[in-house]
């Protein structure tokens, strides 16, 4: 009995209304809230976090080409001998390290032979004075 005094309302038809009316209230609430309390100003910046891993290296860039003065290149190292002592120590032959614990060395056995050479029964009346 249809007398034409009822509509039906298809599933369809209610989805979309509902729909449509929910984008209408979102949206009417987003720009009463934009009237009424506007746009905030940014706050302080907080502080960082912790570091993270560190990334891929990138390519190596193109090689450059360095104009360097003679005069600033000797007024470096008269600023600043000890950093250069220190790079060129590594390429000397033989490494000062190395003479300085050959000059100890030698200075141990001296003083040795001397001890040795003053309690010897040859030399016991000469005055020997060891170092």
């Amino acid at each position: 009995m249809n007398d034409g005094s009822t509509r039906t309302v298809t599933v369809r038809t209610l989805v979309l209304s509902v729909v449509a009316a929910s984008l209408v209230s979102i949206g009417a609430a987003f720009a009463l809230s934009y009237a009424l309390i506007g746009t905030p100003e940014p706050g302080p910046r907080g502080p960082a976090g912790e570091q993270g891993p560190p990334g891929i290296p990138g390519t190596r860039g193109a090689r450059g080409v360095a104009v360097v003065e003679d005069e600033e290149v000797w007024r470096v190292i008269e600023d600043d001998p000890q950093r250069l002592a220190d790079v060129v120590q590594d390429y000397l032959d033989p490494a000062p390290a190395d003479v300085q614990a050959e000059v100890e060395t030698v200075a141990s056995d001296l003083t040795t032979l001397c001890s040795d050479l003053s309690f010897a029964d040859a030399l016991s009346s000469e005055f020997i004075t060891c170092p």
